[in-house]
């Protein structure tokens, strides 16, 4: 008899329980904080969300603070304090932590800690749980390019360079009218829009760190021409900024005649002149200038038919003197 009371005391007991656990189940939280895995390694993305609801009657503010932490020490990114206003059975979604997890977060387990306070009064805490189970690998991977600037309707190949075989690639390209294009690498399009091009690629293998590279590159109508500018004018005449380097047409044998200093060179010949006191020239006669010894051995062709015509009318009025000196 005693056996039997106890064992309907047990199920009574038993039934109260669970009815007592389903109750609180159907109980909302005015807080749930959810991640997306339980398990990241060094280079993953966590990204911790808590919806918060307002379970009361009227508008509340309510206060959320967050830390993560581990047996150790916290982590530096927390503490975190969020605060917001809901409206009655009002629900909102808050980013509390997005960041990739860093090689200085140790292999182990973490707790993201949160308490949600109204009127400073503690609702609702609590803790998540995930663990950091080990570190990514970094690898070496560039886009190639074999120049930056392409002429329209020329061929442009696109290729990349990696430290890792076989990296998951995922490229895309923009174009100057901002249309996109998923492309495979490597690939080789045409150029046929003008203007800047963009090109995105995200590289991935597992066990490794994630790498995203970004490369521009330009198409124009047509090659620029180059025309050089020269200061030479080939006209007989050693004119203002020409020299024998740049213009050796007009200006090589003058300056070899002259010498550096404007006096005749050693390998030129000489004329010895001897003149009177009288007829001595000053040494400072623009004569003997540089600029002026240019001009006379620069004459050009017009100069010359005037020398010839005074010369010749010297000659004749030679001839015409000793003609009358013979006569007398």
């Amino acid at each position: 008899m005693v056996v039997k009371q106890i064992i309907n005391l047990a199920i009574v007991f038993g039934m109260i329980i669970l009815f007592g656990n389903l109750i609180l189940a159907n109980i909302d939280s005015p807080i749930k904080l959810s991640l997306e895995k339980e398990n990241y390694v060094s280079g993953d993305n966590l990204l911790a969300i808590a919806e918060l609801s307002n379970l009361e009657s009227n508008g509340v503010n309510y206060f959320l603070e967050t830390i993560i932490s581990n047996e150790e020490r916290s982590y530096p990114v927390a503490p975190l304090l969020f605060e917001g206003y809901l409206k009655p059975e009002e629900t909102s979604e808050v980013v509390i932590y997005d960041f990739e997890i860093e090689g200085e977060m140790n292999p182990g387990d973490y707790f993201i800690k949160f308490r949600l306070l109204f009127d400073e009064r503690i609702i609702q805490e609590g803790e998540v749980e995930f663990s950091v189970t080990g570190t990514l690998k970094e690898f070496y991977f560039e886009i190639d390019l074999d120049k930056k600037v392409f002429v329209q309707n020329e061929n442009i190949y696109l290729d990349y360079t990696s430290s890792i075989e076989s990296p998951i690639i995922f490229s895309t390209l923009i174009y100057p009218d901002k249309t996109t294009e998923q492309i495979i690498l490597p690939t080789t399009i045409l150029a046929e829009q003008i203007g800047t091009y963009e090109i995105e690629v995200i590289a991935s293998k597992e066990g490794y760190k994630t790498i995203i590279k970004k490369e521009q590159f330009a198409v124009i109508e047509e090659e620029a021409e180059i025309k050089l500018v020269s200061v030479c004018n080939v006209n007989g005449n050693c004119d203002q900024g020409e020299t024998s380097q740049n213009c050796p047409q007009d200006c090589l044998e003058i300056e070899n005649l002259l010498g550096e200093e404007g006096s005749l060179v050693d390998d030129s010949p000489l004329v010895e002149v001897q003149l009177g006191d009288e007829d001595s020239l000053d040494k400072e006669s623009s004569f003997w200038d540089k600029d002026s010894l240019k001009s006379f051995f620069s004459f050009d062709k017009e100069n010359s038919r005037l020398y010839i015509l005074y010369g010749s009318l010297a000659f004749l009025l030679i001839i015409i003197i000793i003609y009358w000196i013979k006569k007398e």
